[in-house]
């Protein structure tokens, strides 16, 4: 790296302690704003063999759930894959013993373990509280047959299969279409026990975690409007297909107790935040806004995906069309029913029309098994920030965070692009325009890969946040001092980061990398950006959570300690708002 590359944040101005006492602006909670305890055994195979096939549709090479994970012990994700083997009730143990081992020194939010103050800050001081929002993952409606309430594991008089896609052109999978049905057997184990975790084995087993660890883990409902696409106001009989606002019942809001803190949606898994084909998603994102119910979605170009990517653009090309019509039909008359309100419900979104030759294109690709590996269209169609402009200008009042910062795109490009007028991705610059734009849009660097090298150019992923971060003074980006919220990922850094992935070195890294550009960042993205986003100012909201609790027989003790602590940190929130506003006055003045 040249002088002239040297990256910014060392020795960065912003530090700015001449001019403002920085380390005496202090907190006494720490807020991990996205993690995971669901079971990696959530996880329908042909997910997985997507994640490592070498190309479509292709029979895998490695079936059987015990030989993928051996693979990747062997590539160097040991304890990743031991922890994912884990039930859901297990991982939240072992989530919130790495956190208390983390934590149970630290008295405040400038300071993590000091060995010359062990035992001075045992015996006199009380550690930081330190919530983790635990995000639930629902994969089994995760392909284009989904959006007719099909999972993707059948079972016949055969026994346990399914359906291998082999053209996009319709919904519905069946040997008659020539679609490849795959045997599921190896699914069982010696006990004829089913090794995929099911839905209502992860929802059962999160809420009791939950109410095991009362506010120290905070579960997030996941919502695919796929499982939920039935209308409202019905006797919920399974949990296989339900009405769309059953889920409201499990969260917690000025009205309602729950456990639940918000919705965590993930469009990857095949349906677009707005998309026609799923009829109650207006009618959710309403109730979401109106009652003030977080959303943390997922939004970069990679992690997980449907394994019925590739064939997305050839089923809007032959058979969204027909099927977009009938809804457009249908929202209008929604519209007419819903006149009373406000404001009416949208009609569903245009459609980017697909010539022939397009779609022709694409079929030969696939055929040829040399499918684009990025999925571009698949990306920028379901996953894009873009995608979720069509929601916030209907519901502009949505409380959603737009989850990893665009993750690998801060790989584009140059190092030096990163501080400067235009940005290398316009993945990034979309989410930086959404939260400015919007009051409510936040966004999380969750599961920062900080060890990425860049594409061109010196320096790795670290460097090029880096650089950008040290521009947050700017009137361009100033606004994002607010809207970042710091998360670990955790368990899954131990699966994508073959160093610093365990959950206190994940934590003390990003803090370390933190304060050395400028050290209000961690208050401000550990503590007051997560706090405000999933609305914990809201006393009413945590007295209906502790509601729950009682309800679910927590431990009373353990109930009655955290909550009073939580209540004590909203006076600390406001106080640390005022100095951190003084000291923005000052950077903004020098």
């Amino acid at each position: 790296m040249s002088d002239k590359e040297i990256i910014c944040y060392e020795g960065s101005p912003n530090d700015a302690v001449s001019a403002h006492p920085v380390d005496y602006i202090k907190a006494t909670c720490i807020i991990d704003g996205h993690m995971h305890i669901n079971s990696g055994s959530c996880t329908p195979l042909p997910l997985l063999y997507a994640q490592v096939s070498p190309g479509l549709g292709q029979k895998p090479i490695i079936r059987k759930r015990e030989a993928l994970e051996a693979g990747l012990g062997v590539l160097g994700f040991k304890e990743g894959v031991e922890v994912q083997n884990e039930s859901t009730a297990r991982i939240a143990d072992r989530a919130v013993t790495d956190n208390k081992i983390l934590y149970q020194l630290v008295t405040n939010s400038r300071d993590f373990e000091n060995p010359d103050r062990f035992e001075d800050i045992y015996e006199n001081k009380t550690p930081v509280i330190s919530p983790m929002i635990a995000a639930m993952m629902d994969m089994e409606y995760a392909h284009i047959a989904g959006y007719k309430g099909v999972p993707i594991y059948r079972t016949d008089k055969k026994g346990l299969f399914y359906f291998r896609r082999k053209s996009g052109s319709r919904m519905e999978q069946c040997e008659e279409h020539e679609d490849i049905r795959v045997c599921l057997a190896h699914e069982f184990d010696n006990s004829d026990t089913l090794k995929l975790e099911r839905w209502q084995v992860q929802l059962s087993e999160t809420k009791a975690s939950a109410a095991k660890y009362p506010f120290k883990l905070i579960p997030l409902y996941f919502y695919d409007p796929r499982r939920w696409r039935l209308a409202g106001k019905k006797s919920l009989k399974s949990l296989e297909c339900g009405p769309w606002d059953e889920p409201f019942r499990e969260i917690a809001t000025e009205t309602n107790p729950g456990v639940f803190g918000g919705f965590k949606m993930y469009p990857p898994l095949g349906h677009k935040p707005f998309d026609p084909l799923c009829d109650f998603l207006p009618e959710f994102y309403d109730r979401c806004e109106s009652e003030k119910i977080p959303i943390l979605t997922h939004c970069s170009p990679g992690g997980m995906c449907t394994h019925d990517a590739p064939y997305y653009i050839e089923f809007e090309g032959y058979h969204y069309r027909k099927i977009y019509d009938g809804k457009v039909a249908q929202q209008n008359k929604l519209i007419k029913i819903h006149a009373d309100r406000e404001r009416p419900f949208p009609p569903p979104e245009p459609f980017a029309e697909l010539s022939d030759s397009m779609i022709k294109k694409h079929r030969r690709i696939i055929d040829d098994k040399l499918y684009d590996p990025d999925m571009n269209h698949f990306f920028k169609n379901y996953v894009h920030p873009e995608e979720w402009r069509k929601v916030l200008k209907h519901f502009p009042e949505l409380r959603l965070c737009l989850a990893h910062f665009g993750g690998d795109e801060w790989r584009r490009g140059r190092l030096e692009k990163w501080n400067s007028d235009e940005l290398p991705s316009e993945w990034v610059e979309s989410i930086i325009g959404l939260t400015k734009e919007y009051l409510h849009v936040y966004t999380d660097i969750s599961c920062f890969n900080m060890g990425n090298t860049m594409e061109k150019g010196d320096g790795e992923v670290r460097d090029s946040f880096g650089n950008f971060l040290c521009s947050l003074d700017d009137k361009r980006y100033s606004h994002l001092k607010h809207k970042i919220i710091f998360g670990t990922d955790w368990y899954l850094t131990l699966i994508t980061r073959k160093r610093g992935g365990k959950y206190g070195q994940y934590c003390k890294e990003i803090k370390k990398f933190l304060d050395s550009i400028d050290r209000t960042f961690w208050l401000r993205f550990a503590l007051i950006n997560p706090w405000e986003f999933y609305g914990f100012e809201d006393q009413t909201k945590l007295e209906n959570m502790r509601k729950k609790f009682e309800e679910e027989e927590a431990n009373e003790k353990a109930v009655d300690s955290n909550f009073k602590s939580l209540l004590k940190v909203t006076g600390e929130v406001n106080k640390i708002k005022d100095q951190l506003n003084e000291f923005d006055l000052l950077q903004k003045n020098k």
